[in-house]
């Protein structure tokens, strides 16, 4: 309700869409973690993505923004 008590966090990033053995091998990670949503992720419309994440933009007090950037040598 009150806009200056809330905070959003904004991913920002590329986005891949996982095919083959790489969709196969998250895929049960992701039923590990999710297990009611196994009819969802079997449904022909469901794809799942990896997310490499660049920076996240943190808002809070609604105009606070703290900008985080990922260094992203691993």
């Amino acid at each position: 309700e009150d806009l200056h008590a809330a905070t959003a966090v904004t991913a920002v990033g590329r986005a891949a869409e996982l095919v083959d053995a790489e969709r196969q091998a998250f895929f049960s990670v992701y039923l590990a973690r999710h297990p009611s949503l196994l009819d969802f992720a079997h449904a022909p419309t469901t794809s799942l993505f990896c997310i490499s994440v660049e920076r996240y933009v943190v808002v809070d007090h609604f105009q606070h923004v703290v900008v985080l950037n990922v260094d992203q040598k691993l």
